[in-house]
């Protein structure tokens, strides 16, 4: 282990580094391309908060931001990144020792995580992962402070070292990912690992020194190959292994599987396995559920306080003219999951919020629905390329971005309160 982590510091001292053309705003640019007008981010002024827009002008010609470059960011403070959809690649150390940040979200332009790009970012708690990557390379949470990440099912392939000891507590393989790779997951305190059917080897060490590892569920027919020391000695002895059903005889003979001293293909308990709560968005009038586990029903509710009897003297009652949607999701084999919730504003077609009128017209008003997880503020039903400003409570701007496939994502600090502008009006979102 000391050798692989002395060639890791090595080899950061061996990349190309950039210089910058110009800066805007406190963002450094490097051009990229002069015939497609192209420019990858090359670094920063020190900021808390980092919004690197799709576009940027200078000298009367307007480039696209495609890339964020090597080591672009590397040992910066700020706590919460947002990215443009127009970003095609983040180069390898990108974020590499941003001890200070919190939460990003990856554009769906992306197909891959590249090498050490989270590497010691000690306090990350929340990343959006798009179903558009397929890989993420070796070292890229490498002592990463994550907790829990979803892999979207989109993800082929998991390069040795990807989460080495990062602060993973649980994960769930993907079902494309067909081989663990070498220290993989190594050194987390990670407690229940699932692993899909179609994974067919586990290489060297993929779970080593994982401590804390008390469940393991397989649900591959056939024990898929383990490499010596795929887990720790101590893991055969204490860990739960469930496999499926009429398969333990097989586990039971499978060189690597047959040192597990508890295997059981039971059913798993409803402790062990807990559905992924589902997203909401909405578009054209049509509300939509996802989860990532295969198989999921969506349970939901949707409450108004426009639902209701009373007394008016005056013959004037307000609405609130927004809907509460709550919805959780279970699929066989999985325990229900934890609820999520989103508001669901009726605005106007021109895409402002009316801070006066509040009844509901079907023919100029349309479904704005907003919500926010893990400080992921998400609005859907927009119209695509339309922009969301968002500000302080006190009016400062933070940032803006604009609408993909009528989607818009903005990253926050859990508990903060934002206001979110589409025209001229806003809603007030509070941040989870």
């Amino acid at each position: 282990m000391k050798k692989i982590v002395l060639c890791f510091i090595i080899a950061t001292f061996t990349f190309k580094s950039y210089s910058s053309d110009f800066s805007v705003n406190g963002i450094y640019y490097t051009i990229t391309s002069l015939e497609d007008l192209e420019v990858g981010v090359s670094g920063c002024d020190n900021c808390d908060t980092l919004t690197i827009p799709s576009s940027v002008t200078f000298e009367s010609r307007t480039f696209k931001v495609k890339k964020v470059l090597i080591r672009a960011f590397m040992n910066q403070r700020f706590s919460v990144v947002n990215l443009p959809n127009t970003l095609v690649e983040i180069e390898q150390y990108a974020f590499w020792y941003c001890g200070n940040l919190k939460t990003i979200i990856l554009p769906n332009s992306i197909t891959r995580i590249s090498k050490g790009t989270f590497a010691s970012c000690s306090n990350l708690e929340s990343i959006v992962i798009p179903n558009s990557v397929t890989t993420i390379e070796e070292l890229a949470f490498y002592r990463c402070g994550i907790k829990s990440v979803d892999l979207p099912t989109s993800i082929v392939n998991i390069y040795g070292e990807a989460f080495l000891e990062s602060g993973l507590t649980n994960i769930t393989i993907p079902p494309l990912v067909t081989s663990i790779s070498g220290e993989a997951f190594a050194k987390t305190p990670i407690t229940k690992v699932i692993i899909h059917e179609n994974v067919v080897n586990i290489y060297r060490q993929a779970f080593d020194s994982c401590t804390k590892l008390d469940t393991i569920i397989v649900k591959s027919i056939n024990p898929p190959a383990l490499t010596e020391n795929a887990f720790s000695g101590s893991t055969y002895l204490t860990s739960k292994l469930f496999v499926p059903k009429g398969t333990l005889s097989a586990y039971q003979a499978a060189e690597g599987w047959s040192k597990f001293v508890n295997i059981s293909d039971n059913n798993v308990t409803s402790e062990e396995v807990k559905c992924l709560p589902p997203t909401i968005s909405y578009m054209n009038g049509i509300m939509q559920f996802y989860s990532n586990t295969d198989g999921a029903k969506y349970y939901y509710n949707i409450y108004t306080e426009d639902m209701k009897g009373g007394i008016s003297e005056d013959g004037m009652v307000n609405l609130v003219a927004a809907y509460k949607i709550t919805a959780y999701a279970q699929a066989k084999g999985y325990t229900q999951s934890n609820t999520s919730e989103a508001m669901l504003y009726w605005v106007k077609q021109s895409g402002t919020l009316d801070p006066i009128i509040t009844n509901i017209n079907q023919a100029e008003m349309r479904g704005v629905l907003a919500s926010s997880k893990d400080g992921i503020i998400t609005l859907s039903g927009l119209n695509d390329n339309e922009q969301v400003s968002f500000y302080t409570i006190d009016g400062k701007l933070l940032g803006k971005t604009n609408a993909v496939n009528g989607t818009a994502s903005y990253a926050m600090s859990s508990g903060s309160v934002v206001i979110a502008k589409i025209g001229d009006s806003s809603i007030k979102i509070s941040v989870n």
